[in-house]
């Protein structure tokens, strides 16, 4: 295991089924991940998923070189122009509307 659950970098390939996300996209996931079929996350709330994983504790996370992410057209986020790698790990969080924005210290990744 690779740990690592707060991470942003750069696409480097796409899977069959991907349709939102394009190699060389800047991204950023977050902590808890969806199954993305399950209705929790077609409501739009994979963070709460009953089938969720966790980058860094049930996959690979922020230390190997590369990352595999499921669900992505459910579980990616855009990273805004302008902003890097480790302060996008600490806007994860807010995607979700977690109370004060942030889980403990960023860390880089990718």
């Amino acid at each position: 295991m690779v740990p690592g659950h707060e991470f942003a970098g750069t696409i480097a390939a796409v899977g069959a089924g991907v349709t939102r996300w394009r190699v060389g996209d800047r991204v950023t996931v977050p902590f808890a991940c969806g199954c993305g079929q399950c209705e929790v996350c077609r409501a739009g709330d994979t963070h709460v998923c009953p089938r969720q994983t966790q980058p860094g504790f049930t996959g690979w996370g922020s230390f190997a070189e590369l990352v595999a992410v499921h669900a992505a057209d459910a579980n990616v986020v855009a990273l805004p122009e302008g902003v890097g790698a480790v302060a996008a790990a600490a806007l994860v969080p807010l995607r979700h509307g977690i109370p004060g924005g942030r889980r403990g210290r960023p860390t880089g990744g990718g």
